[in-house]
């Protein structure tokens, strides 16, 4: 059986992931993690005898790293701004993080191919966006 298990970060520093990864690796099942770093890294080949696939966030100066770049200093202005109300600052903080998760969840579910994969396994919320992408493609 062959596993795809995705979290949002780059797993090296990651020891749930890593553990789950070779506990079912150990087991005999086929592991591919694809994980994620906004920051160039050197990943092993494989990892507990896992094929570990980084997505990359920043491939030179591209769209997604100029969206990341503008979100993240939309969120300083707004954490500066004194007269807004604390509901409304909560609610344009977490449409921008929104964009922000589902701008990594689209770069993770672009380096998948779902039909190579029995199951999914999603380790958080972005994962699950991608799960849910995986799951409706297969469904077409």
């Amino acid at each position: 059986m062959k596993i795809c298990m995705v979290v949002h970060n780059s797993v090296l520093f990651d020891p749930r992931v890593r553990k789950e990864a070779r506990t079912l690796s150990d087991n005999n099942f086929e592991v591919d993690i694809f994980g994620f770093s906004s920051k160039e890294v050197e990943v092993p080949n494989h990892i507990e005898n896992c094929n570990l696939k980084i997505a990359k966030f920043f491939r030179n100066k591209t769209k997604k790293e100029k969206i990341e770049a503008t979100i993240f200093k939309a969120i300083k202005k707004i954490l500066k701004i004194k007269f807004l109300d604390k509901l409304i600052q909560k609610y344009i903080l977490l449409q921008l993080i929104e964009v922000r998760n589902l701008t990594v969840a689209n770069l993770i579910y672009s380096e998948i191919d779902a039909d190579k994969y029995d199951v999914i396994h999603a380790h958080d919320i972005i994962g699950l966006m991608v799960a849910m992408k995986l799951k409706k493609k297969i469904a077409h």
